[in-house]
């Protein structure tokens, strides 16, 4: 007698329902596909206009309901696969990269802020869905951290990275580590063990004494457009830098490979 666990059972209703599914789609889900082929051939700017212009007037039960059709669409297109048992879908050992490596040299920002970059989201080569470009896990850890101490007031200067964590709520510092006799102009690389931060998007950033900061870069790469982001060492009066990329990077288990970034993002811009 063949025996069927509990989980193939559950999968194989599962398949049928979604099975019969994909002939008659619900109105949301039709224009969520409607969505999606609007931002396919967009460029960053682009999807964040189209973002804000969709969700600007949307209630949160709307969007929830949003949502759960985004979701629903990945799963029927078979970009989404569903696991018994297996509900992340983390991308471990993650780098996000947002700059060039070309540095304009000159300090940015206000001298008494911490400048690095907002870490929201990502290109991720391996994504199947949302163009490349994957949202940050909400909560995560970061194993290393590179940057270039380019832009100082004196070549050697001590220095200072940090981690400051819910940007979207009440921002604040989660960790900090010291360097002395940072060099201009060199790339430099830190390991890390015990950085996590909570609740999406999150800051790392380097702040001087001597009024310096990272390189800034006004050059983008895959199209993820400008991450440059200032704010006081308690993560409080978090500001734009505008058109510029830190030269500062993560790597860690931050990313998650998920429906596309632009239709699940709800923060109007």
């Amino acid at each position: 007698m063949k025996i069927i666990n509990k989980n193939t059972m559950l999968l194989a209703a599962l398949v049928g329902v979604l099975g019969s599914a994909q002939a008659a789609k619900t109105p949301l889900q039709l224009q969520v596909l409607a969505d999606q082929a609007s931002i396919k051939n967009m460029n960053m700017s682009e999807r964040r206009a189209f973002r804000k212009n969709l969700f600007g007037n949307m209630t949160t039960v709307e969007k929830a309901a949003y949502r759960t059709a985004t979701k629903n669409v990945a799963v029927l297109q078979g970009e989404v696969k569903v696991k018994a048992n297996n509900p992340s879908r983390r991308v471990p050992g993650t780098n996000i990269t947002y700059d060039t490596g070309s540095s304009m040299g000159t300090p940015v920002g206000t001298d008494t802020f911490t400048q690095g970059n907002r870490f929201d989201e990502a290109f991720n080569p391996a994504a199947t869905v949302g163009g490349g470009i994957n949202p940050v896990e909400a909560t995560g850890s970061i194993t290393a951290v590179t940057w270039l101490a380019d832009a100082v007031r004196s070549s050697d200067s001590a220095a200072f990275i940090t981690l400051i964590s819910n940007l979207d709520g009440a921002p604040n510092q989660v960790a900090t580590v010291g360097f002395g006799g940072v060099p201009t102009g060199t790339l430099l690389s830190v390991s890390r063990t015990d950085w996590n931060y909570a609740n999406g998007p999150f800051l790392v950033g380097m702040w001087q004494g001597s009024g310096g900061n990272a390189g800034a870069d006004v050059g983008s790469v895959n199209g993820q457009g400008f991450h440059g982001l200032e704010a006081a060492s308690t993560g409080a009066s978090a500001t734009s830098l505008g058109n510029v990329n830190m030269i500062m990077r993560v790597t860690g288990n931050v990313l998650r490979q998920d429906v596309p970034v632009e239709l699940m993002n709800f923060s109007v811009e």
